[in-house]
């Protein structure tokens, strides 16, 4: 990983909150609180900005059947 990265941020990040979660109690030692994987995209005209603002607003609607939200 390379020092100061996107990935190396957010792999600092989430070390930090989970041994920060864990610490307080709040979770298990081993158990997974972060959703596996990113993927980091660049905006490069309106019609990007509008389709990710709009999947932004409109996801939520969508949880009730996401299998992964049980």
């Amino acid at each position: 990983m390379v020092k100061n990265s996107l990935g190396h941020i957010m792999q600092t990040f989430k070390a930090a909150v989970s041994r920060q979660a864990v610490r307080d109690g709040l979770m298990p030692r081993g158990t997974p609180i972060w959703q596996r994987g990113y993927y980091e995209t660049i905006i490069r005209n309106a019609a990007s900005h509008d389709r990710i603002t709009r999947y932004i607003a409109e996801n939520p609607a969508n949880w009730k059947g996401d299998r992964f939200n049980r």
